[in-house]
């Protein structure tokens, strides 16, 4: 599943964890926190330097953010997005 950040103020990290959320058909809550992968905010902090792409695995999930806001998120089990 591939999301672009809205104009609406929503931090990097906050884009990662809502869209995994919506992904699992779970309530934020119920996910490892984010923290526990990845800095949230050294990911926000890079991603607001510009040219940047940061690929991580979070929840069983190839996660894949860019500096413009893009995120995708394969399910590295199948190698197919979802």
């Amino acid at each position: 599943m591939s999301t672009q950040l809205s104009a609406d103020p929503v931090s990097p990290s906050e884009a990662v964890f809502t869209e995994v959320a919506q992904i699992e058909d779970a309530d934020p809550l119920e996910l490892d926190p984010l923290a526990e992968t990845i800095d949230p905010d050294a990911l926000d902090r890079l991603l607001s330097r510009g040219d940047v792409e940061i690929v991580f695995t979070y929840q069983g999930y190839d996660v894949r953010i860019t500096a413009d806001g893009e995120v995708d998120v394969l399910d590295s089990g199948s190698n197919s997005f979802v």
